[in-house]
């Protein structure tokens, strides 16, 4: 039973209750002594359930592909989600590690009360890649749940495999319906949450330009995504859940308004909807403005508006810049130290100092 799996469908298993699998397969290893201590064993799984995404109709035994996503029975009893990552750099010995990924992915489990178990190559026979195992709380779940869980997590390696996060792995994993995965990024200087989508007034509206045209000031840009809920955690504003919304021409409401509101017009815009994926309804979406970083001549991008003691003066123009988590406006003097240089510049002659 040391090598013991089960393979079917995940149309088939996917609506299975986890614990009553767990249950099940320690019932079929009951037999096995849990106290052996042969060290060599004692890091695999005593037996494993794998499962394809064809359907049942299409599922052949010999045939189907695996999905990278398992649940493993381990010789300790313990019930672990296992994972075969194939991103990131290419372990070339057993010895090799990837602790970058390690952290990342430990932290991201923490955010849903889970746990890194281990992280290591694993020997496929004609390549290397990574073998990871991790729990998470699985009372309740399917094993469909499991599936999106395992699913989320090597998105979000894949996501930061170059090392760091940037603007398009953050737009390709919203756009991909993994937006689950982003619960437990913190906000920064490439992203900015928020909760809920306010246009009723003008100071709303001002609101959404101010951030907006802050992350458009930032030489990196960024993106602002509506949907995401975020908590507070070590002096840092961390994305804690996800909370879509229906389709009610909200990105077409958003477009108007930045372009109104912020002069001149931020370069390639892009503000859409993308799937909440996951277990939320196709019907359901987060809304993301994606502002891609602007030519330098197009720069600073002001607001024409503020609002100031809650009154709102649209004679007025405001100028705010991105610095990590924070939108910060301009001061007086900066403003006048810019106007300055460049007229200065237009006029021929040094500015001063």
């Amino acid at each position: 039973m040391d090598r013991g799996h089960a393979f079917a469908s995940l149309e088939v298993l996917g609506p299975a209750s986890v614990t009553s699998l767990h249950a099940a397969m320690k019932e079929v290893c009951k037999d096995y002594d849990y106290s052996n201590d042969d060290a060599r064993l004692q890091d695999l799984p005593l037996f494993a359930v794998t499962w394809s995404t064809d359907s049942t109709a299409e599922f052949d035994d010999d045939t189907s592909l695996a999905e990278p996503v398992s649940l493993s029975l381990m010789r300790d009893g313990n019930l672990l989600v296992e994972l075969c990552v194939g991103v990131g750099p290419a372990p070339r010995t057993g010895e090799d590690r990837w602790s970058e990924g390690a952290r990342l992915l430990d932290s991201w489990l923490q955010a849903r009360g889970g746990k890194l178990v281990n992280f290591e190559p694993g020997d496929f026979g004609f390549r290397w890649y990574w073998k990871v195992y991790f729990s998470v709380p699985l009372r309740g779940k399917t094993v469909t749940d499991v599936h999106l869980i395992g699913a989320d997590a090597i998105r979000v390696l894949e996501t930061h495999a170059e090392g760091e996060v940037t603007l398009d792995s953050l737009r390709a994993l919203l756009r991909s319906g993994h937006a689950e995965a982003i619960v437990g990024m913190p906000e920064g200087q490439l992203l900015e949450a928020k909760r809920h989508l306010h246009l009723e007034d003008e100071k709303s509206r001002l609101e959404l330009a101010k951030d907006v045209s802050a992350i458009a000031n930032s030489p990196t840009g960024g993106l602002l995504v509506v949907g995401l809920a975020t908590r507070r955690e070590s002096g840092r504003d961390v994305v804690s859940t996800v909370h879509p919304f229906r389709d009610t021409g909200q990105a077409r409401r958003v477009r108007s308004v930045l372009d109104r509101l912020i002069y001149p017009p931020i370069d390639r815009l892009d503000v859409s909807l993308v799937p909440a994926g996951g277990s939320y309804s196709p019907e359901e979406h987060l809304l993301v403005v994606i502002v891609r970083p602007q030519p330098p001549e197009l720069t600073p991008f002001i607001v024409t508006g503020v609002v100031v003691d809650q009154r709102v003066f649209g004679s007025y123009i405001g100028l705010f810049e991105r610095r990590g988590e924070d939108t910060v406006a301009s001061t007086a003097a900066s403003i006048h130290a810019g106007l300055s240089a460049g007229l200065a510049l237009l006029r021929g002659r040094p500015a001063q100092q």
